[in-house]
């Protein structure tokens, strides 16, 4: 009966759905560390005071395991406005990102839907530039103003659906299960490291291939250090990054690490400068250096977090 009482709980959310907001995602697609709004129109006003603090969202990656893999999405400010209310947030990690529904004030009366939102590795194309993932559509708002007119057929075919649900419930004999192969996911520095083997493959060491191999070398960096150190790294300089590591309180020798490798990689990809293979094979094993200490590091980060909060 565990199917019959799923749906009777789905009908009765659907009941109350009047007192829940649409958020609309200015973005379906970003990349790794991009901004994204969630747009919720109000229908009453609502004051700053009864905000919530937001910090982080839960949420979940989706994928085709039985259990979601929880992840965080960071919210980087919050604009409020008499009809509308702007979270600007930001993910870590790539996939399919599902918000589930959170309270959009302090009372609890006023809750979000579901929202979701894809969140992309960075791509290169063969000119070293990142693909582009913008134009994207949206049909969301016509359809919710379908639904905002007509809850009335909506419920009545949630009743269908019970109905029809019960009767199968009813009927059943035997379960059967559904074996799925887990995802895999690979970390960071994993994915970094397999990316500057397979980089470094081409063999691109001619100087007229070497701009090419530079942009390349210099986002998988870029991608790594976002994932890392939870940055903004493709909209930045380099000389922008490093200050931004400082102010996160990134170790001095990790910075350095930064600074020099994408130092040269800048001069190399808008200059006519050039170099040669033995000075590309020293920049991969400096790269391959810091991706480990760092990883080192963060994972030290993390042991040390945990036992000051099993202290407290």
């Amino acid at each position: 009966m565990k199917y019959a009482f799923s749906i009777v709980l789905l009908f009765f959310l659907a009941c109350v759905q009047a007192q829940s907001l649409v958020g609309q995602p200015e973005r379906e697609s970003i990349l790794l560390g991009e901004r994204n709004a969630l747009t919720f129109t109000l229908t009453t006003p609502l004051e700053a005071a009864d905000l919530p603090e937001f910090i982080t969202l839960k949420a979940v990656k989706m994928s085709n395991k039985k259990e979601k893999d929880s992840i965080e999405v960071e919210v980087l400010d919050v604009e409020l406005s008499p009809d509308a209310l702007k979270i600007i947030v930001t993910a870590w990690d790539s996939g399919l990102v599902v918000i589930p529904p959170f309270a959009l004030n302090q009372s609890g009366t006023l809750l979000s839907e579901a929202t979701m939102f894809m969140v992309e590795y960075p791509k290169v194309d063969e000119n070293g530039e990142i693909l582009d993932i913008y134009e994207v559509s949206f049909d969301i708002p016509l359809f919710q103003d379908f639904t905002d007119k007509f809850w009335w057929l909506i419920d009545s075919i949630l009743i269908l659906l019970f109905v029809v649900g019960l009767l199968l419930v009813l009927r059943e004999k035997n379960e059967i299960q559904e074996i799925v192969e887990p995802e895999v996911v690979i970390p960071s520095d994993e994915r970094a490291l397999h990316a500057l083997e397979q980089l470094f493959a081409k063999s691109q060491f001619e100087v007229n291939t070497q701009k090419l191999h530079f942009a390349e070398f210099s986002d998988i960096l870029r991608a790594y250090i976002a994932a890392r150190y939870h940055v903004v790294t493709f909209e930045k300089t380099t000389f922008e990054l490093a200050n931004a590591l400082r102010l996160k309180s990134v170790p001095l020798e990790h910075r350095n690490f930064v600074e020099e490798l994408l130092s040269i990689s800048d001069l190399i990809k808008f200059s006519k400068a050039t170099t040669d293979e033995t000075e590309m094979l020293r920049l991969k094993e400096t790269a391959v250096h810091f991706i480990k200490l760092s990883t080192k590091w963060a994972i030290n980060e993390a042991i040390k977090q945990k036992g000051e909060s099993e202290n407290d």
